[in-house]
């Protein structure tokens, strides 16, 4: 309620003042994004109405076969496999059941749970981001047509999905020890907690045919975002018809529970965000600010950096909701003006940057909000205290591989100083877990040398 009566009364104020025109307001409002967003949301409680996610999540507790650490791998490249598909937010709502299935499966203990959890807000900010249909950010440049849905993906995809490899990889060799447990009869106890959640949902019946066909329709609305003309056929025309089909092809009982509990508050939300950013855009901020890092800051790939540091912690600090609606009309004019030099990989940068912000704090994303709910709800504590080490740990190397990588594409790094560099990081990561100080020390030092002297 608090953001409403604010909104309404900063909206007011600069409108009756004659900072910003009412017209430029409404022109700016990104109305397409909401209709996406709630379009997937549906389609997504659609999904997990049909029951399919629950058997998904028992039968990779079958998978793990009691061991622990495997549900940080499955955890944490689910949920990025999930995000990139549809809304990082509906995907959470997808994904939390699978994990409960695993959490209460394998008896992991509190601290294991938090180690899992922190892992998935990192994995589902980069998978909403890995695709054009993830994130609001994502889905605000393809509302905007500032990016093509085809130049998008192929740029961000394996980006993002290199990116959370390397974090998936790095919590799996520093957590492994802390996921090994020495006593067999407790990993026995996880097992026999498997077979008993197995005879559990026996008898629950998933909807194998209307997972089918949504499945069916999801590939329908990915194949027309990626084939037809954005600027004859907009990008939320498919979200509309993708939803329509998907209620025709659903039971009557099915969207009836669905529409009966859908929660309004998310989207009006998500609307209110997206009028301050359309506010902001409207006023000379923006302007202003870009003419002030474009007359300080000459050299394009500076600029560059610049612009992703401001995005970081704007995202960061305040949200990545708000600071991508906000900061995008800034982003467009420098991509087709002093970073025109770099073409898409100036919005990727964008991208990676409120992805990485949106990771540091737990209310930095909406879907850590989320996540924090739904953890509170099964009986977890999971707070902004518990995750902060963990969140400023995904930020850093959430930025300084976007760094790494985009500058050796555009030019700016050479390949083998990335190369080095993270072989670096990973090699001192590893170390560290194993607690091998000396080990930390010698390697770094062997390989700084190699790198300093080539």
């Amino acid at each position: 309620m608090a953001i409403l009566v604010l909104t309404c009364i900063a909206f007011t104020l600069l409108v009756f003042t004659n900072t910003v025109d009412f017209d430029t307001v409404l022109r700016n409002y990104p109305v397409g994004v909401l209709c996406i967003l709630f379009c997937l949301d549906i389609f997504s409680l659609l999904l997990i109405k049909t029951r399919s996610p629950e058997r998904a999540g028992l039968y990779f507790a079958r998978r793990t076969k009691g061991s622990k650490i495997s549900v940080v791998v499955l955890c944490g490249m689910g949920m990025f496999i999930i995000s990139a598909l549809i809304n990082n937010l509906a995907a959470l709502f997808v994904l939390f059941p699978i994990m409960s299935t695993l959490f209460i499966a394998l008896r992991l203990t509190d601290k294991q749970k938090v180690v899992c959890l922190s892992l998935v807000v990192s994995m589902c900010n980069l998978g909403g981001a890995a695709t054009p249909i993830g994130d609001l950010p994502a889905i605000l440049l393809m509302d905007t047509q500032a990016i093509s849905f085809s130049t998008y993906i192929t740029h961000a995809l394996p980006f993002f999905f290199f990116t959370a490899l390397i974090i998936v990889s790095l919590y799996y060799s520093r957590y492994r020890k802390d996921f090994h447990d020495a006593n067999i009869a407790h990993n026995q106890q996880a097992k026999l907690g498997i077979l008993a959640m197995m005879q559990d949902y026996k008898y629950i019946r998933v909807d194998l045919k209307t997972t089918a066909l949504l499945i069916v329709v999801f590939i329908g609305m990915i194949i027309s975002w990626a084939l037809l003309d954005p600027a004859t056929w907009r990008f939320h025309y498919t979200a509309i018809v993708g939803l329509v089909a998907s209620l025709i092809v659903s039971p009557s009982k099915l969207i009836a529970s669905v529409m009966s509990k859908y929660d309004l508050r998310p989207i009006l939300i998500t609307a209110l965000v997206l009028l301050i950013g359309a506010l902001v855009s409207s006023s000379p901020l923006l302007d202003n600010l870009s003419r002030y890092l474009v007359r300080e800051i000459a050299n394009p790939s500076y600029l560059l950096f610049a612009m992703s540091l401001l995005v970081l912690f704007a995202s960061g600090l305040f949200q990545a909701g708000p600071a991508a609606a906000i900061v995008l009309p800034m982003v467009i004019e420098l991509e087709s003006n002093q970073l025109s030099i770099f073409g898409p990989w100036v919005y990727i940068v964008y991208a990676a940057s409120i992805c990485a912000g949106s990771s540091m704090f737990l209310w930095s994303a909406t879907a850590g909000i989320a996540l924090q709910g739904q953890a509170n709800k099964s009986g977890l504590t999971f707070n902004w205290k518990k995750y902060l080490f963990f969140g400023l740990s995904n930020a850093m190397l959430q930025y300084i591989i976007s760094v790494l990588v985009i500058g050796c594409f555009i030019g700016f790094f050479p390949t083998s100083t990335v190369i080095t560099l993270l072989v670096i990081i990973l090699v001192t990561c590893t170390l560290l877990a194993r607690r091998d100080d000396s080990a930390v020390l010698r390697a770094t030092k062997n390989l700084s040398r190699a790198f300093f002297t080539r």
